[in-house]
């Protein structure tokens, strides 16, 4: 029989750890001396912007889990507004959902669809694919790729194939 004490006792040790576990799940993520801040200041987007180094000049990303550099991982990802992939593909396979704009998604094979504020896309490992922000704001989405991010470009593709 445990007296009162130990009881007390594994409860502020159960306590601590969740504090440890919440503290940690607060703490900002990849917080580097590098990182985008145009729009740090104010408003819903205020975390710390990184370059997408994996895709032309002008998309961002925020690393929420993981490091898309070497294993799988979940982001959220800045286009901004006309930005626009040639024909590409990854192996890892793409979940996105769209939480701000509209996003031209062309996946070879199926017909070319667009994706507003609360779509899920899917675009499946090895499948040649465009996308493009075509709204007047800047495209926000969130990202989860189940293995390294890897980029094969067709820039020399006009259309698919099929």
């Amino acid at each position: 029989m445990l007296s009162a004490e130990s009881k007390l006792c594994r409860w502020c040790f159960a306590a601590s750890l969740i504090l440890v576990a919440l503290t940690k799940a607060a703490a900002p993520l990849n917080a580097s001396a590098g990182a985008w801040s145009a729009e740090q200041s104010s408003g819903k987007h205020r975390e710390p912007w990184l370059p997408f180094t994996e895709l032309p000049s002008g998309a961002m990303r925020q690393e929420l889990y993981g490091d898309p550099t070497r294993e799988g991982a979940y982001m959220y990802v800045r286009l901004p507004s006309g930005y626009r992939l040639t024909y590409h593909s990854h192996v890892a396979t793409e979940r996105m959902y769209v939480d701000e704009g509209m996003l031209n998604v062309h996946v070879c094979g199926h017909p070319s669809q667009s994706a507003s504020e609360g779509a899920a896309i899917l675009v499946t490992s090895g499948r040649i694919h465009t996308l493009a922000c075509v709204s007047q704001a800047d495209c926000f989405f969130y990202l989860s790729v189940d293995r390294r991010f890897d980029v094969r470009w067709y820039p020399d593709m006009g259309a698919c194939p099929d």
